[in-house]
C-alpha cells in the first residue's frame, strides 16, 4: 500500500512513514515487509477457490496485498469503519468489484458470515486484544466459516515483545501457578508513553504454542507455528527477534 496516498488521505504514521496510527487505540497497520506467516497467505490468496477474509484488517494494507496477487474476492473487515472508508479510497474501479467491506467486530462478523463460505482467513495483529475466553471463542468461529481444507493464519504479539520485556518474572510465575492466560497484561504495566502503545487497557500477549492449543481445540490441523521477528518494528517494541507469535492451520478436508 502506498504510504504516501494514506498520508494525503490524513493518516498519521511514525517509524519512517511505516506504521500507520489507528483511530480507535487499537495499534498501528504496518505497511513494511511482511512476515513469512502474512506472505503465505497472500501467496495462498491468489489461487483460492473462494472469498479469502483480511479480519481486522485496519487501513488494509494486507488485504491490498491480496488484490494485487490476484485473489478473486477479499473482505475487508474491521472494528472502525473509518479504516475502511479510507481504504476504498486507496482502490482501483477494479480492485472495488473484488472486494467486500465488512464494518464491525471481527467475532461478530464471523458469527454473521455463512457456515463454510470462506477458503481463508487471515487474523493478524489484534488477538491480543482479546480477553482468553475471546480468543478461544473466535478460533471456533474461524473453524466455522471455513469451508473443508480452508486455510487459518494467525499473527499476535507474544510474552518477548518489548513493550513487557520487563514483566518476565510475572509471566513466569503464572505459567508455574498453571494459568490459562499468563499473557494478560494491563496497559499500566506496559512500557512505552501513551502515545507509543495506543492500545487499550489491557493486552493478551499469546505464545505459539498456545496458539496452537487453541487450534486444536477448534479442530483444525496445525501446519506451522513459531515466534515472528519484529525487526522493522520501532525500538520500544522490539526485544529479542520473537516478538509476535504466527500460525498456519487448516480445516480438515473431510
Amino acid at each position: 500500500m502506498d504510504g504516501g496516498k494514506l498520508g494525503q488521505l490524513g493518516q498519521e504514521a511514525i517509524n519512517n512513514g511505516r506504521l500507520f496510527k489507528t483511530v480507535n487505540q487499537m495499534g498501528f497497520m504496518n505497511i513494511g515487509p511482511s512476515d513469512e506467516y502474512v506472505s503465505e497467505f497472500v501467496r495462498f490468496s491468489a489461487t483460492a477457490d473462494g472469498p479469502v477474509a483480511d479480519l481486522g484488517c485496519a487501513f488494509g494494507h494486507k488485504a491490498k496485498l491480496m488484490l494485487d496477487a490476484g485473489a478473486k474476492t477479499v473482505i475487508a473487515n474491521d472494528i472502525a469503519k473509518e479504516h475502511l472508508d479510507v481504504f476504498e479510497q486507496t482502490l482501483s474501479e477494479e480492485e472495488r468489484k473484488r472486494v467486500i467491506l465488512l464494518p464491525g467486530d471481527a467475532i461478530k462478523a464471523c458469527s454473521e458470515l455463512e457456515a463454510g463460505s470462506l477458503a481463508g482467513v487471515l487474523a493478524a495483529n489484534w488477538l491480543h486484544f482479546l480477553e482468553g475466553s475471546d480468543v478461544r471463542k473466535v478460533f471456533g468461529l474461524f473453524y466455522r466459516v471455513l469451508k473443508p481444507g480452508g486455510l487459518l493464519v494467525v499473527v499476535t504479539a507474544s510474552h518477548k515483545c518489548g513493550l513487557i520485556k520487563d514483566q518476565g518474572e510475572l509471566l513466569r510465575q503464572r505459567i508455574e501457578a498453571g494459568d490459562e492466560w499468563p499473557g494478560w497484561i494491563s496497559n499500566a504495566q506496559i512500557q512505552g508513553t501513551t502515545e507509543q502503545k495506543m492500545i487499550p487497557g489491557h493486552m493478551q500477549f499469546i505464545e505459539p504454542e498456545q496458539l496452537v492449543r487453541e487450534a486444536k481445540l477448534a479442530g483444525f490441523e496445525v501446519k506451522k507455528y513459531s515466534h515472528v521477528a519484529r525487526h522493522d518494528y520501532p525500538e520500544f517494541y522490539r526485544f529479542d527477534g520473537r516478538e509476535a507469535s504466527g500460525l498456519v492451520a487448516f480445516k480438515p478436508a473431510h
